[in-house]
């Protein structure tokens, strides 16, 4: 997963938002470049068990 599909999963307004948080090492997720590609991507599994999580942590 990648792009806007990404950081609106995370619950990002903005790239800016993700892109600062990202810069403090504070997403929760693994994030990784690939080649030939622009952006950031994740897989969407990691997404998917940090949403679980957070679910945990609000219940």
């Amino acid at each position: 997963m990648g792009g806007q599909d990404l950081y609106a999963a995370l619950g990002f307004k903005t790239y800016a938002a993700f892109h600062r948080s990202q810069q403090r090492q504070a997403l929760g997720v693994h994030v990784f470049k690939l080649p030939g590609r622009r952006g950031w991507f994740a897989l969407t599994v990691d997404i998917a068990t940090w949403l679980m999580k957070q679910s945990n942590i609000q219940s």
